[in-house]
């Protein structure tokens, strides 16, 4: 049996953006321990739904929960490391799903995020900082969280560039704003890139692939500390 959630986007009257929109169904494990999250959470400055679910299933078991739920549903779907957790994103249009898994001593803890998609004219009027790209690019979803000791970024960009343009971009970018390459893989046969960079206790996490002759690019970023 699954645990579901539904909820309404009640009263929200930014420019009059979503007013009473119904939000998708949302799927927990029937155990899970599922604490509604509601502030410092924000999509290109306006609010998303996040929960914290906590399981004593292993990080494998949960994982594959999703993944078997989101992954036949989704446009486009992305799942891969990052600083030891592991991150999935699954592209529903026009909402974008995230679930964020961390492996805890008796538990894994889940942050399951939803949010809906601007479109480009709605995003270039949002507030915040722009995330670097070439011309060309369009982005897709930019997910920021905050809690005590860790902030996180969350960016899915899609380029008309080529892999190899894009991957050196980003590699030269950060490397001339003082961050040290930690991985650095460009693999022309299969036209995919990683790219991890660090810089004091900020990580940088980039993927980057090909599909139908553009670039799908993940980027996930975080920074440790108060």
């Amino acid at each position: 049996m699954i645990r579901n959630c539904l909820l309404v986007w009640a009263s929200l009257t930014m420019g009059g953006a979503w007013a009473g929109d119904v939000w998708p169904e949302m799927d927990f494990p029937e155990h899970a321990k599922v604490e509604i999250v509601a502030d410092n959470m924000s999509f290109s400055a306006l609010p998303m739904k996040t929960w914290a679910v906590t399981d004593s299933g292993s990080m494998g078991e949960l994982k594959q929960f999703y993944v078997s739920r989101w992954k036949p549903r989704s446009e486009k779907f992305n799942e891969q490391e990052f600083n030891g957790d592991y991150v999935i994103n699954s592209w529903q249009p026009p909402y974008l799903f995230t679930a964020r898994f961390k492996a805890q001593f008796d538990s894994t803890l889940i942050y399951v995020a939803v949010s809906k998609v601007m479109s480009p004219d709605e995003y270039s009027r949002s507030t915040g900082i722009k995330y670097p790209t070439l011309s060309d690019t369009l982005v897709i979803s930019d997910i920021s969280s905050a809690d005590l000791f860790k902030r996180g970024r969350t960016v899915i960009l899609l380029s008309d560039r080529k892999v190899s343009e894009n991957y050196h971009y980003y590699r030269n970018y950060y490397t001339s704003r003082g961050w040290s390459e930690v991985v650095g893989i460009f693999e022309v046969s299969a036209n995919k890139a990683v790219l991890r960079m660090a810089q004091n206790n900020n990580y940088l996490d980039i993927s980057l692939s090909s599909h139908n002759g553009k670039t799908h690019i993940v980027s996930n970023e975080m920074s440790e500390g108060i």
